[in-house]
């Protein structure tokens, strides 16, 4: 009877052991936040606060993209570009909103909160870190003209690889609009917005030259490979270069 029960176990242990393979074969990617905000917005100064805390989390890639819809109001945002307002409206799109609002933190490509709400966030981003992400990996080689970028894995239908390269941190005296007279503080604010290109499995490479971005300006990069449509991140890399 003892060694039945042992053959047994055995069996099951197993069973157990060859339906774990494929989800060992995928890895956890970092959770990307994208926080869109604007320093003529006066509800933006305390998302922006909260994403610099975040942004010092392992596990996690923040971003800060600014948003031109608010100059009218009377200050220029000194970040704000066409570029980045156009993919807080392309996820606009693909989250079904009916409209944008600043602050907006969106993660992952597919959930999004008010920027300030921290608990929320928080927990967002650790519930995240629990899934288990796609099996797309991205490498990062230097090359004597610039970067050579390889995504590789097993694709889920039509992808795209973005380039983001971003300044570690910055601070601005807003003159004019609702900030007026505030030091505001930002944390990894994306200068330079990159589509590399399609990706829909297998091995893909990228080469950058230098002169074709600002990167040697910048303090850092990141690449994010998500669904066509600003879809679900599938998976995200960040290097610093300074």
């Amino acid at each position: 009877m003892t060694s039945i029960i042992l053959r047994i176990t055995g069996l099951l242990l197993a069973t157990m052991m060859v339906f774990a393979v494929p989800a060992t074969a995928k890895s956890t990617s970092p959770v990307v936040l994208e926080l869109f905000t604007s320093q003529g917005c006066s509800s933006c100064p305390a998302a922006d606060q909260v994403l610099g805390k975040i942004a010092e989390e392992d596990g996690v890639i923040a971003l800060s993209f600014h948003v031109d819809y608010w100059d009218y109001i009377g200050w220029k945002d000194t970040f704000a570009s066409k570029v980045t307002t156009a993919r807080q409206y392309d996820y606009a799109k693909s989250l079904g909103q009916r409209n944008v609002y600043t602050p907006q933190l969106v993660l992952g490509g597919q959930e999004h909160y008010v920027g300030s709400d921290e608990h929320r966030i928080l927990v967002a981003i650790n519930q995240a870190k629990g899934r288990v992400a796609s099996d797309a990996k991205i490498h990062i080689q230097k090359t004597g003209e610039g970067l050579k970028l390889t995504v590789s894995g097993n694709g889920d239908g039509d992808c795209e690889a973005w380039l983001f390269a971003f300044d570690r941190r910055h601070e601005v005296a807003v003159q004019r609009g609702e900030n007026s007279g505030n030091k505001l503080a930002y944390t990894n604010v994306v200068r330079d917005v990159r589509l590399l290109g399609r990706w829909d499995g297998g091995d893909r490479s990228f080469n950058i030259r230098h002169d074709q971005i600002t990167m040697q300006k910048r303090d850092g990069y990141v690449i994010v490979v998500q669904a066509k449509g600003q879809g679900p991140v599938l998976a995200a890399k960040q290097h610093w270069l300074k």
